[in-house]
């Protein structure tokens, strides 16, 4: 059922020549019913409706291409003739794309749609694949990311491994899950062992450490212990030395003191016997001196001494017990 537009040779006098198209009347009202907007399918999911739609673009595009090749076939030399050949092709053309149009619109949007949907798919399985490789990845990072962790920490996550089931969410990947699964395990249970290892011997010798502190606090305590009881026992020594000497010192200072007031005492009986053995002697001496000077006298008197050898015996000290006063 196709409609086709044949090219006639152009007379000499071409402007004089009918406007001839090979599309008549009938065959456009032909193809306007045929189809019409109002019995165009519209659900295109349906594969035939969509072939429908597309076989009639087709056809609309093909008579449009024929018509505007026969247009410009009828020469340039004849403008008059041209320009009513234009109108009258233009004018089938634009009834032709009346037809054509919500045909093409309605597939434009449909295979726009479909597009779409297939780019959303694209990108929405990109995203699943990228979900599954990030996850294998996360699992290969375990054996780095538990580096600095501690052996309880690491048999959880083993714990956990052990119960991954790839199969439920790798798709096409669940061979190269299982490979990484099994890898990543491997590698945590040598890290497990050598953690375990090295937390077994802290232990070991954080609890000869806990030992030693305490057997040194407890020699601590007991040096503190025999230090204040040496130091009470000296303590209690020197207090009783320091109370001996001081019950001793207050003997020696009674002593002294005693001594002192006997000394005291013997000094002033000293003092008061010879200061009367010296009034004793000073009196006697008085008394012989008083003799003396009366036998000097009676010497004198029973002598040829004037007065004046007398005077000057007495100056002289020639007479005792005499004194010259001026």
């Amino acid at each position: 059922m196709g409609l086709t537009v044949k090219q006639e040779l152009v007379p000499h006098d071409i402007t004089k020549q009918p406007i001839k198209y090979d599309v008549t009347e009938e065959r456009l009202l032909e193809l306007e019913d045929l189809y019409a907007v109002e019995k165009m399918p519209t659900d295109l999911t349906i594969k035939d409706n969509y072939t429908v739609i597309k076989d009639g673009v087709a056809v609309c595009r093909k008579l449009r291409g024929e018509i505007d090749r026969h247009r410009k076939s009828l020469g340039s030399d004849a403008r008059e003739y041209i320009k009513k050949v234009n109108s009258a092709g233009n004018e089938i053309i634009d009834r032709i794309k009346a037809v054509e149009s919500p045909m093409k619109s309605a597939k434009d949007a449909f295979d726009t749609a479909k597009e779409i949907a297939k780019r959303e798919a694209a990108k929405a399985e990109e995203a699943r694949i990228d979900e599954i490789n990030s996850n294998i990845a996360s699992i290969k990072a375990l054996v780095e990311s538990n580096i600095s962790t501690t052996s309880d920490v690491i048999a959880d996550v083993l714990s956990g491994l052990a119960l991954e089931k790839p199969e439920e969410w790798a798709d096409e990947f669940t061979d190269k899950a299982k490979v990484v699964i099994a890898e990543t395990i491997n590698k945590l249970k040598e890290l497990y062992q050598m953690k375990f290892n090295a937390e077994k011997a802290t232990e070991i010798e954080a609890k000869a450490n806990e030992d030693r502190l305490a057997r040194e606090e407890e020699e601590r305590k007991e040096r503190e212990a025999h230090n204040a009881k040496v130091a009470a026992d000296n303590k209690a020594a020197q207090d009783l030395l320091d109370e001996q000497r001081a019950e001793m010192q207050a003997e020696k200072d009674a002593f002294e003191a005693e001594k002192k007031a006997e000394a005291d005492r013997l000094a002033e009986v000293e003092l008061k016997e010879k200061a009367e053995y010296d009034a004793e002697i000073a009196t006697l001496n008085a008394e012989v001196a008083e003799q003396e000077a009366c036998d000097d006298i009676a010497a004198f008197c029973s002598s040829d001494l004037t007065m004046g050898a007398l005077i000057v015996a007495v100056k002289n000290g020639h007479v005792r017990h005499f004194k010259w006063v001026n």
